[in-house]
Order: structure tokens, then sequence, then C-alpha cells
């Protein structure tokens, strides 16, 4: 039997930036090259893999990035280097017809992560702005993910390309926030936090958790430049 179309979303079953690099090399690295051993064996003809527009993240705001501009290494935290790692390996299989994908801030059915979070912070306490929400930003509903997919699996010329896969609307936070609160008909609670403030609580917070190692894990990057 030839199997003809595969699917491969690696990533940790609690995706966090944070953790063992254990725990992402293990999931990230060696679970994508399994797959594509598998692959290559079983004769599969065309492989998705779903990265994440993470690699391109570093400290100083980007706009209209393109999928070239992913760099070859990107030590921010483990997850990212994983994701790098693993594009390399789908990469270097040439035996299977590959095509990845990175989706931006995936919402809709089903959604666990985004805004069940942002309800909760407007429910209980308040939602936080950085620079009151005036950065530019894009996301992707589900199903255009999907969609994507079934492109990728289905046209011969995406054969070895990279796709950044959003909604091509990019629009300020706080009017997403906005928008999406009303819709919801949830009542809107922000609070403004100024960016320098909130770089030396992190790095007060980094320091204190380095200190008394409470985290496994510290990327390179500070929470600072995060922030």
């Amino acid at each position: 039997e030839i199997y003809t179309l595969s699917l491969h979303d690696a990533l940790p079953i609690c995706v966090s930036i944070w953790g063992p690099w254990e725990q992402f090399y293990q999931t990230n690295v060696v679970g994508t090259k399994l797959v594509m051993e598998a692959c290559r064996h079983f004769g599969v003809q065309r492989l998705v893999y779903i990265s994440s527009p993470s690699v391109y993240a570093a400290a100083r705001d980007q706009l209209a990035i393109k999928e070239e501009a992913a760099p070859q290494e990107n030590e921010l935290n483990f997850y990212i280097k994983s994701k790098l790692m693993a594009e390399r390996i789908v990469r270097s299989y040439s035996q299977v017809s590959s095509v990845i994908l990175r989706p931006r801030g995936l919402f809709g059915i089903g959604d666990t992560s985004i805004f069940p979070r942002i309800l909760r912070l407007s429910q209980k306490l308040a939602i936080p702005l950085i620079r009151n929400g005036q950065q530019m930003m894009d996301m992707t509903c589900v199903e255009n993910v999907a969609l994507a997919v079934r492109l990728a699996l289905e046209i011969p010329e995406a054969q070895g390309k990279v796709y950044n896969i959003t909604n091509g609307e990019s629009r300020r936070f706080r009017d997403m926030l906005d928008e999406a609160l009303d819709g919801l008909q949830v009542r809107k609670r922000y609070v403004r936090l100024p960016a320098a403030f909130l770089g030396l609580l992190a790095q007060g917070f980094e320091s204190f958790y380095r200190f008394f190692h409470m985290l496994t894990q510290i990327g390179r990057a500070s929470c600072r430049e995060r922030v």
C-alpha cells in the first residue's frame, strides 16, 4: 500500500516556550526525524509540516516578514530552536516531497489558547495593554489554515516551499480585541502598562527564578527583550 499524503505537527502536549531542552528535542526534533523516516520508508508522496512563525522572533518590532527572513539559528528559547531544527530535517529528506507552513495566531472553533485566556483576563482582572494596544498584528482563522494544508497537499508546485499563513489582515491589537469582545458581548476592561516597567519587572522575576533554580530553562534572550 502506498501512502500519498501526510500531515505532521510536532509540538509538546502542553505548548509552552518554557521547559527542559530534552522535552522539545524529543518531540520536535527526534519526532520529526521519525516521521520523515516513516514517510521515506512507506513512500509518502507529500508531507506538510506545521512549523511556527515563532522562528522569526527577535527583540524588535517586525512587519511584513517574508519566509526567507527566517534565521538559520535562533536561541531565544528552546521551542524556537527545536522548530528550526525540525524544519532543517524536513528539508534534508529530498526523497520526500514536503511543504512547510508557518501559521500565525490560530483562532476559531476549538480554540483553547488565545481567546479563552483573553476572556478570563477580561472577566476576572483586566487585559494588559502595552503601548495602548497599538501594535500591528495578524492572526489566522483555523479554517484558513485547513485550506492552506489542503492546498499544500494537493498543488504540485508547492513542493519544497515554505509559506507564512495568516488572514492577511494586519490590524492594531486593541482594535482586534474591541471587535472580538463586542461580538461576544463581553465587558471590555483594559489596563495600560508601561513597557519599560514591565521590562524591569520581567528582569526581576527572571533573576529570582534563575537564582532559586525554579525554571528548567531560561532562553539566552532576556525577559526584558521578550517584553
